[in-house]
């Protein structure tokens, strides 16, 4: 993907869980009141994700977002263009992208992701937090019973998040051509 840009890639993942809980609150607090949007406005947290089941508008934005951006794009035609595949392909996909991006991370660990960029790009970038939506309750206090229902919404983004874990933040001291692609399966436990 990055080679057809003629770019070098980066990317920083995000816990899932957290990822979709910190959407919605966002648009909660936001003051527009169109598209997705309208259904975090209007919607509690558990409505929300009960919608985003079978919304199209909402579930484009909810389902799996990072491993179809990392597949595909952003845009519906981009998504619409892996229609057809099954969700292993699309994951390893995902994956082989991210293999040739020159700095992987994720949120959790920003520290590791600066140092990866200063040593790859030499720049030096002090890391700081825009864009925090405040007084919103953690991911960890989302409740078992919520992590079930969300769990279909974003078991791909789980394989890819554990994926980047396990090769770039905590397989850091070992090669990264070493590492091998995890099935659907092996990133499925939640």
């Amino acid at each position: 993907m990055g080679r057809a840009l003629g770019a070098q890639m980066i990317t920083v993942l995000r816990n899932p869980y957290d990822r979709l809980l910190s959407l919605y609150h966002y648009w909660r607090s936001v003051p527009e009141t169109f598209g997705a949007i309208i259904f975090a406005k209007t919607l509690s947290f558990e409505d929300f994700v009960d919608r985003a089941h079978y919304e199209p508008e909402l579930a484009r934005h909810v389902t799996n977002g990072q491993t179809f951006q990392i597949a595909s794009g952003v845009s519906l035609d981009s998504r619409a263009a892996l229609n057809g595949m099954s969700d292993e392909d699309i994951l390893a996909r995902a994956i082989s992208h991210l293999d040739e991006y020159a700095c992987v991370g994720v949120t959790e660990a920003l520290d590791l992701f600066f140092e990866d960029l200063s040593a790859t790009f030499g720049l030096k970038i002090e890391p700081h937090r825009v864009n925090v939506t405040e007084n919103r309750p953690p991911a960890s206090a989302t409740t078992l019973q919520m992590r079930e229902k969300i769990y279909p919404l974003v078991k791909l983004d789980l394989a890819l998040y554990d994926y980047t874990l396990r090769q770039f933040v905590f397989g850091r001291s070992v090669s990264r051509s070493v590492g091998r692609s995890p099935t659907l399966a092996e990133g499925d436990a939640h």
